[in-house]
């Protein structure tokens, strides 16, 4: 879409919800994020609008959204948020997933993003209501701080401006209002160039002369002055889109107002008489421009560092140790030891010092992984390393070695053989004495009680007195002999041999029947 309100199609193919888009003006190069709700995931396509219309995908990996991106065609480095995390991958030799460059915590949501590739800084939004902020960082990650903490609710899209290095964002304030902001690039001089209400700003982006932003309450792209100092200018409507909404906005500027490639800036001359017209039908005032190169200065064009080398009028950079980049402006080191800590060897060359458990040119792997072998279990030890507990009949350092009977013989000492044997006796002792002493407890206790009168005499009746008799309580009689058994005389053991059971009746029957233990038959009771 043009300032005049002419748009037209240019992707090939149909997308199920695009969201961000970021421009590179010298390779006439559009990015786009796509967002796949049925399997939830996220890509990044790179879409070659000036000729070809060529679509490539860049980036395809897990995840539900990607709602800012930013390229710089310095480094030809693209940057991208997903709310919790901040994303780079370099275009010269993409990799497919992209790398972390900051993570942040539960209470922060990276939203939109924009890149100062003159000065070398990475700005974004903290969408978060709750810890609403703007920050910015290197763009190796480093020097991260909080530019603008104070009335800021829920900022969305953020945008530099190279001509007159100002930071612009656009923030859903609490109701149905929304404010467009600017402030300086360190976040100082906080200014309000509109506050309105019933929008939703979800994008913004600058021209040479205007702020755009994308609306999803009304479908619209809007436009307002980038000069209005007092907020007093109605917002344009551009474009109104009755079956979709705007997500994504970027300005192309036709005279190629800025070359990020020397940083050079097309400054647009603004004249008193130049006034802006509400009306849609309108035709705007034509401007006059002048090229007026405004090069950064040679202490800020080399970062960290770097030494300035000019050389046919082509500007380049002497790098310290451990950074690279056309401006030195990536740290080597930058996300290179995915789980340990980086430094800058003697040869100038990135290694990292891996955290315990870990492996690795990057210490991108795991010790444990497919270390032990046959089903063994892998532990890491103090020191970092790894150790197997091998189980199913394996040994050895990774559970490589079986077991065979004849090798477990032979390992066996004669301490470990002797210790073995008495473990055997013992037990067999232990079962012996358990079953012996299960198989008494099951012989059944006999009582019986004699009552026996003494000085009875024979052949009379006389009444036998209360105190004339004593009772004798025979317990368990079968173990007793015959010399314990009161009042007793067994008759003749006979020559056959019995059972315990018919001794057992026949002792008790004696005991019953014998007429010798008592003096006659009125003395027992």
């Amino acid at each position: 879409m043009n300032v005049t309100n002419n748009t037209s199609t240019i992707l090939p193919q149909e997308f199920e919800d695009l969201m961000a888009i970021a421009f590179d003006p010298v390779h006439q190069i559009m990015f786009l994020s796509n967002s796949n709700h049925t399997n939830n995931s996220v890509s990044i396509f790179q879409l070659d609008v000036g000729g070809s219309h060529e679509l490539t995908r860049l980036v395809h990996r897990k995840g539900s959204v990607i709602p800012g991106l930013a390229y710089d065609s310095v480094s030809s480095i693209l940057y991208w948020t997903d709310g919790s995390s901040v994303f780079w991958m370099n275009m010269t030799h993409p990799n497919g997933s992209g790398e972390i460059l900051l993570r942040f915590h539960y209470n922060e949501e990276p939203w939109g993003i924009a890149v100062d590739s003159c000065h070398g800084f990475l700005f974004w939004t903290n969408h978060n209501h709750r810890n609403a902020t703007i920050e910015r960082s290197r763009l190796d990650g480093s020097n991260h701080e909080v530019l603008v903490r104070e009335d800021v609710f829920q900022p969305v899209g953020i945008v530099v401006d190279q001509q007159t290095d100002k930071l612009i964002w656009c923030d859903n304030s609490e109701g149905i209002y929304y404010q467009i902001k600017r402030s300086n690039l360190d976040g100082s001089c906080v200014e309000t160039i509109l506050e309105d209400k019933h929008q939703s700003p979800v994008s913004i982006t600058v021209g040479p002369k205007f702020i755009y932003w994308s609306d999803w309450t009304e479908n619209a792209v809007w436009s307002i002055p980038k000069n209005d100092k007092d907020g007093s200018t109605v917002p344009k409507k551009l474009q109104l889109f009755k079956n979709n909404s705007p997500r994504g906005i970027a300005a192309w500027w036709d005279k190629n107002g800025f070359d990020a490639k020397h940083c050079y800036v097309e400054k647009e001359i603004i004249y008193p008489s130049t006034e802006y017209q509400n009306d849609a039908s309108t035709t705007q005032t034509e401007i006059a421009y002048q090229q007026e190169l405004r090069p950064v200065s040679k202490e800020q064009f080399c970062l960290n560092e770097g030494v300035f080398l000019e050389k046919a009028g082509i500007k380049s950079c002497r790098c310290a140790p451990g950074y690279t980049g056309i401006r030195c402006d990536l740290f080597a080191c930058h996300n290179y030891c995915v789980r340990g800590s980086c430094y800058i060897d003697e040869k100038e060359n990135p290694s990292c010092r891996c955290l315990p458990g870990h492996r690795g040119e990057r210490c991108e792997l795991d010790v444990c992984d497919g270390y032990c072998l046959h089903g063994g279990r892998c532990t890491v030890q103090s020191r970092g390393g790894a150790a197997c507990e091998c189980e199913g009949g394996y040994k050895g350092r990774r559970c490589e070695d079986r077991w065979d009977v004849e090798q477990l013989w032979k390992s066996l000492d004669w301490w470990d053989i002797c210790l073995a044997a008495a473990c055997v006796v013992l037990l067999a002792i232990i079962t012996i004495l358990v079953k012996l002493n299960w198989h008494y407890r099951k012989r059944p206790r006999i009582k019986k009680r004699i009552i026996v009168n003494k000085n009875v005499t024979p052949l009379t009746s006389r009444p036998v007195q209360p105190g004339e008799q004593c009772e004798i309580t025979i317990e368990n009689c079968c173990n007793m002999n015959v010399c314990e058994t009161p009042c007793f005389e067994p008759q003749l053991r006979s020559t056959k041999s019995l059972s315990k059971n018919d001794e057992k009746k026949n002792l008790l029957g004696n005991m019953e029947d014998e007429a010798s233990c008592l003096p006659d038959q009125d003395g027992l009771y």
